[in-house]
């Protein structure tokens, strides 16, 4: 029995023996790996070292940014403009004007550009007007014949008779006396037919007379040549001429 008791150890010494197998494990593994745990270490620290540099770093670009922003000159703004053309109206104004003015009142530049500016209105001359010339025609036609004017009185009554002689009716424009028109034919009623052409929008004065007087004939005393107004609304005329014979003509004076 007592031999039994020293050689088996007691529960608590095995148990601070098993224990102390694994620290001296660890201790062994880190004698053996010494040089690539200070390596991994390093490269630890100066990783760290990289990203505070990398953190300190970009607040001051950020900043130096902001600075080079600040020093940049700015554009111009529309106020320093505005101040400038008030001081170059002034310097005008002060040139142009004889006499000094105690004061003098300047309207904003803003202002100015924003009042309409009344441009002089010019009224056109009216073009003179033309009258619209046709060129249309229209044919007129006068019928004219002669009579024995017995009683020299220049009417056509009852007992009084056609002349049949031959004769030339001409057709004069008034006061003219542009010959537009003859006849020397007449027809069966013993009508010369006289016809002429006119612009359509003229209106003309006619007088119808005979060229020459039928032989044995003289114009009436009491006769006045017939005149007519033709246009485009009056287009025909019929007319009478008296003629006197020699026979009555001492009678009529």
């Amino acid at each position: 029995m007592d031999d039994s008791q020293e050689t088996n150890p007691t529960p608590e010494v095995a148990t601070q023996e098993v224990k102390a197998v694994p620290v001296q494990k660890k201790a062994g593994f880190i004698r053996r790996n010494k040089n690539f745990l200070i390596t991994i270490m390093c490269l630890v620290f100066f990783t760290l070292l990289v990203i505070a540099a990398l953190a300190i770093r970009s607040p001051f670009q950020i900043n130096t940014a902001n600075q080079a922003k600040q020093e940049t000159p700015s554009e111009v703004k529309t106020e320093d403009i505005n101040e400038l053309v008030d001081q170059a109206q002034e310097t005008v104004q002060k040139k142009s004007s004889p006499t000094p003015s105690t004061s003098t009142s300047r309207i904003p530049t803003k202002l100015i550009s924003s009042i309409p500016t009344k441009q002089p209105t010019t009224i056109p001359s009216a073009a003179p007007t033309k009258a619209v010339q046709s060129n249309k025609t229209i044919q007129l036609s006068v019928n004219a014949r002669l009579y024995d004017d017995m009683n020299c009185n220049g009417e056509k009554e009852g007992s009084e008779t056609y002349v049949t002689a031959s004769t030339t009716m001409s057709l004069w424009k008034m006061p003219e006396y542009n010959l537009y028109g003859q006849s020397s034919s007449p027809d069966s009623n013993g009508y010369y037919v006289i016809t002429a052409t006119i612009p359509e929008n003229d209106s003309i004065v006619f007088q119808v007379s005979p060229n020459p007087v039928p032989p044995g004939y003289k114009s009436s005393l009491g006769e006045t040549l017939p005149q007519v107004t033709m246009d485009k609304n009056n287009t025909f005329k019929s007319v009478e001429i008296g003629v006197l014979p020699y026979a009555n003509y001492s009678a009529c004076q």
